[in-house]
């Protein structure tokens, strides 16, 4: 569990995919404000990369519980690629049965 925490108190380098196991292991500790600064943290440094903005988003919407960015993270990421993968509205097809409410 110290490489894990030490992981996420760590810096990337600016590589998206350690910020994405980042993320993903801040959202294991139930580590929210983590979760949510390594989403910021992506977009920001990603604002053009379609696969690290949903990623982003979507454990931003099913972790941290932030569906209103994840979606706007993830309707951007749709917008910048013509043929988006079927995952990357993840949390915005996921948040309605989460919550509990109708599509």
């Amino acid at each position: 569990m110290a490489a894990a925490e030490a992981l996420i108190a760590g810096s990337s380098g600016g590589n998206p995919m350690l910020d994405s196991t980042r993320m993903a292991l801040a959202a294991c500790k139930a580590d929210m404000a983590a979760v949510r600064r390594f989403a910021n943290e992506l977009a920001t440094a990603n604002p053009n990369n379609p696969d690290v903005l949903s990623d982003a988003g979507s454990k931003l919407g099913m972790a941290a519980g932030d569906w209103a960015q994840a979606a706007v993270l993830e309707a951007h990421a749709m917008a910048l690629n013509p043929l988006p993968d079927p995952w990357y509205p993840l949390a915005s097809q996921t948040h309605h049965p989460i919550k509990g409410e109708p599509r």
